[in-house]
């Protein structure tokens, strides 16, 4: 029996049918035959019979009923009369379609998938084009393909690829089929098969159109059925939770929106948004190097785990599944929920509030906000939706502007009080200690000492969690009742985690899974083999867990001629390198890089690119694009940048990539040439130059406290967001050795002439000792002129005389023979030569420092 009894399980049961409605269509696409119209809910019939579990086929009736009942092709009953189910999932069904766009009858058909970043206009353009008036930019179709990391399933193409569909229909059954009997079981649930149910439907049509006959092909199979679902378990849930909507009340909405415009004055659903704020402050005050490197990119997971803990928490709260969940990740999410969602805000708030606060006091707080939905915020053009998205980002930052109000006063009382276990004024309490990693006051009997560093119990948990992570291959998720924190001092983590009915686990073999059921287990790559058990989901997660480990003998000896005096031994193979080592495997000066990029105007982009086509399944599908993007493929970029070192030293470090940013830490070099990846792959997966990323590089000494090197980092970050260019352009800039260019000035993809071209052959030159190293420093010095007095001088100036005669100079001492040292000797000239030295002098000087570290001998 299933464990969601009575009307908890009818919202289920119209979730899993909502998800299943449409998966015909993927089977017309790949040519099966039905006979009549609406020929793909037949062949959703057919789906359902012979690849679902036998005792949930009545509840999936609406799969072929959504449309109506046919017979050889022909309408036997019309939805009105099929019963209260059918009508749910086809109101959900309507809401939902409500967003296709009429396509040009005269263009030919095509089955393939129009990615939706070319309908966004330039951002620098943005605000000038009415939304009504809103064109397709570019017109890029990803291929019909299984989802993975792969560049060839990713990377949109010019020209429909849909030679795939039909190994995605037979995929796509061959995976049904694998699940079929194991949740068959009695002991199955149907929370747990739908879940499952869900990740193999994303896998199988997040590269399918859910329509392109007579509607512009821009929306996802996966998308379309994404958001059906939640809207059938909404309904469901008003119907027969709440009792808000009556079945004389769905008769009357489907009726109403058959004409325009749609009912406005009825809720039929709500958007319910969460975002954790005080990260930075969390991650980055650690004090001790060694101690930050065993324990911050377990911070970093924990927080994407929290995130996603309090998103599952409240659907089951709210009595929902995880379908109604649209986004989670970049530590917030957003739900949609029934309409009486909004009636629980104040008090959900304050519960999530309390316990954050009594685990991690004042750093983190989780701001709620709700908007409800009418039907006609579904309808194409409407403009509703989008003005409830930009009403619930408004009302999210109010939010956060009153973090922490909704306390009760004893708690904050104690959270404005001295955290630690006190002892008398002005006196060390002899049984107390500091924790060297985070700096919290600590009993000392529950403080562990590793290479004479203090850990206390919550940073002992990081850091086991940290080496686990290094190995990590699958991701479980237990879903345990949810328990009181307990009342001792100090909580951990993963008391917090178990508060909001979470059991996490990081493990590389499936064998090793903890008890708890029910269940998710998640598969952290591409093609891993994945156990299935009545109580337990299984499904692909995107992870970006790239962190340096010795990687053999050869390498740790190295090591331990880079150790000082006084330090820890190497680490032993396979395990983690602290921040120093990195440091010292940099070429040239050793230096750490901390890296931190952001995609531009992606706030804009969201609220405003898409216009009047701003709608829930389009914004499902950036969304989604982009955690594939930032969540899964930086990793594979990240991987490359490792593999590809000379002698296979693994240098980079993530702390976080997820949702539309990113911070990694490594060898100083490494992470240049990471940020340069990123930025040429991310034009390639959204075909467009002007959807841009703006980042820096702070570069930092070993023993440099990490917080400052963060805030630095986001400095740079932030100047990189000031750049501008003609014709309007701003940001998609990049920062290092505190000078900002625009990216195709720093350079990213072989161009010839940028920073980084410039910089590969000032270093090749010098080291060579073909040319000197007093250039590189010289053409620095006419750059700091140059700046310093230019406001007075304006942009000619000593400076234009002073590098032609140098340059000159130089030319003359190089030997005749030595082509290339002369080519740049000249091109520099010409470069700042009268008008060009204002143009290029930024871009030649950051070269020049950049070569300089790059040839620099020891430390």
């Amino acid at each position: 029996m299933s464990e969601l009894e009575g009307h908890h399980e009818q919202v289920y049961k119209a979730a899993l049918a909502g998800l299943l409605h449409d998966v015909g269509k993927l089977g017309r696409l790949a040519g099966e035959v039905a006979p009549g119209g609406y020929a793909h809910a037949e062949v959703g019939k057919r789906f359902v019979e012979g690849y679902t579990p036998a005792h949930w086929h009545a509840a999936l009736a609406p799969v072929g009923w959504h449309h109506g009942e046919r017979e050889d092709g022909k309408l036997v009953r019309p939805i009105e009369d099929l019963g209260l189910p059918v009508k749910l999932v086809a109101l959900a069904d309507r809401l939902s379609s409500g967003e296709r766009e009429t396509r040009d009858e005269e263009a030919p058909r095509a089955k393939g998938l129009l990615s939706p970043f070319g309908r966004i206009p330039d951002p620098a353009k943005l605000l000038e084009i009415p939304p009504e008036e809103r064109q397709w930019v570019a017109k890029l179709w990803f291929p019909a393909r299984k989802l993975s990391l792969d560049p060839d399933t990713l990377f949109p193409k010019a020209e429909p690829d849909v030679g795939g569909v039909s190994s995605l229909w037979e995929g796509l059954k061959d995976a049904a089929r694998s699940i079929q009997n194991v949740y068959s079981s009695g002991d199955a649930t149907i929370d747990v098969y739908l879940e499952s149910m869900f990740y193999l439907l994303r896998d199988y049509t997040w590269c399918v159109p859910s329509a392109y006959w007579h509607s512009e092909p821009d929306v996802s199979l996966f998308a379309h059925l994404h958001t059906t679902a939640a809207l059938a378990a909404c309904l469901a849930h008003s119907v027969h939770l709440t009792g808000s909507l009556s079945e004389d009340n769905v008769d009357g909405l489907l009726a109403a929106i058959k004409v325009e415009p749609w009912p406005q004055d009825r809720p039929v659903a709500g958007l319910l948004a969460g975002d954790l704020s005080g990260i930075q402050r969390f991650l980055y005050s650690l004090h001790n190097p060694e101690g930050a490197a065993a324990s911050l990119r377990a911070r970093s997971f924990y927080l994407q785990i929290l995130t996603e803990a309090i998103a599952r928490w409240l659907l089951r709260e709210l009595g929902l599944p995880i379908t109604n969940a649209l986004y989670i990740g970049g530590g917030g999410f957003t739900l949609i929920v029934p309409s009486s969602a909004g009636e629980r805000l104040g008090e959900l708030r304050r519960e999530i509030n309390e316990r954050l606060c009594k685990v991690h006091g004042m750093p983190l707080y989780l701001g709620l906000a709700y908007v409800e939905l009418v039907p006609d915020d579904f309808r194409l053009r409407s403009g509703g939706l989008a003005a409830k998205e930009e009403k619930l980002r408004e009302e999210l930052e109010q939010s956060k502007d009153r973090r922490f109000s909704e306390l009760p006063d004893e708690l904050l009382k104690n959270l404005f009080s001295p955290r630690g276990f006190g002892g008398a004024a002005g006196e060390a309490d002899p049984k107390l200690v500091v924790c060297d990693v985070c700096g919290v006051e600590t009993s000392r009997d529950l403080v562990d000492e590793v290479d004479d560093v203090l850990f206390c119990p919550n940073c002992k948990g990081f850091r086991q969690l940290g080496r686990d992570l290094v190995r990590a291959r699958y991701l479980f998720l237990g879903h345990i009742p949810s328990r009181p924190l307990p009342e001792k001092d100090p909580h951990t983590f993963e008391d917090l985690l178990a508060s909001f009915g979470a059991k996490v686990a990081v493990k590389r073999s499936p064998k090793e899974l903890p008890p708890e059921r029910p269940a998710t287990l998640f598969a952290l790559v591409d093609d891993e083999d994945l156990p299935t058990a009545p109580k337990l989901a299984v499904g692909r997660r995107f992870l970006v867990n790239v962190v340096p480990t010795v990687s053999d003998g050869e390498e740790r000896r190295e090591i331990e001629g880079m150790l000082r005096s006084g330090e820890a031994g190497a680490p032993e193979v396979g395990n983690l390198k602290h921040f120093g080592i990195l440091t010292r495997q940099s070429k040239g000066a050793p230096y750490l890089g901390v890296l931190r990029m952001d995609m531009d105007n992606l706030g804009r982009i969201f609220s405003k690119g898409l216009g009047m086509y701003a709608t829930l399944s389009r914004i499902s599908t950036l969304s989604f694009l982009l955690t594939v993007f930032f969540e899964g493929w930086v990793e594979q970029i990240a991987r490359v940048v490792n593999r590809e070192h000379e002698k296979g030293w693994q240098r980079i470090y993530t702390v976080y990539s997820g949702g539309d940013d990113l911070f990694f830490v490594g060898s100083w070099d490494a992470v240049v040439e990471l940020a340069q990846r990123i930025r040429r792959d991310l034009r390639k997966f959204t075909g467009r130059e002007e959807l841009g990323i703006s980042g820096g590089i702070a570069l930092v000494h070993e023993k440099y406290p990490l917080y400052l090197a963060a805030e630095d980092a986001l400095r740079v970050e932030e100047s990189a967001k000031a750049v501008k260019r003609g014709g309007g352009r701003e940001k998609d800039g990049f920062t290092f050795l505190g000078i900002a260019l625009p990216w195709e000035e720093f350079g990213y993809d072989e161009q010839e002439g940028t920073a980084s071209d410039w910089a590969e052959r000032l270093e090749e030159l010098v080291k060579e000792e073909r040319l000197p190293r007093g250039l590189l420093g010289r053409v620095q010095r006419f750059y700091h002129w140059y700046c310093e007095e230019r406001s007075q001088r304006g942009e000619k100036g000593p400076w234009n005389w002073h590098a032609a005669y140098w340059l000159s100079r130089m030319l003359d001492r190089v030997e005749k023979a030595d082509e290339d040292a002369r080519r740049a000797l000249l091109e520099l000239r010409e470069a700042l030569a009268g008008d060009g030295f204002g143009r290029n002098i930024a871009r030649l000087a950051l070269a020049a420092r950049w070569a300089e570290l790059a040839t620099r001998k020891g430390g």
